[in-house]
């Protein structure tokens, strides 16, 4: 299935716009904001770079949500410093069971 250009463009506003608002969430009380500011700060110029370029280079669909999950998983790490995401708890809250 290919998407027309006013579908993709909509896609890519709402997977921005969806970070944007995850990124904003995850900027209220870090574990600890220098970390989270050292983290974080990468963000910026990657995300100018792909802006910059959209028009000369434009990435794939697939290209953009693996991105905006990369970003993700990433904003979250920044948040919680990596060492201490509470993924277990995360997973027994969905599954009811353990990673370990």
């Amino acid at each position: 299935m290919t998407l027309g250009l006013a579908q993709r463009r909509s896609v890519l506003f709402s997977l921005t716009g969806s970070f944007g608002l995850l990124w904003l969430l995850l900027a209220i009380e870090p574990l600890d904001r220098h970390t989270w500011v050292f983290e974080d700060v990468l963000l910026v110029p990657a995300s100018a770079i792909l802006f910059a370029t959209w028009r000369v280079q434009p990435l794939s669909l697939s290209a953009c949500i693996s991105l905006f999950l990369f970003f993700s998983l990433h904003a979250i790490g920044a948040h919680f410093t990596y060492s201490l995401v509470p993924y277990d708890e995360a997973f027994r809250g969905l599954s009811g069971q353990s990673l370990e």
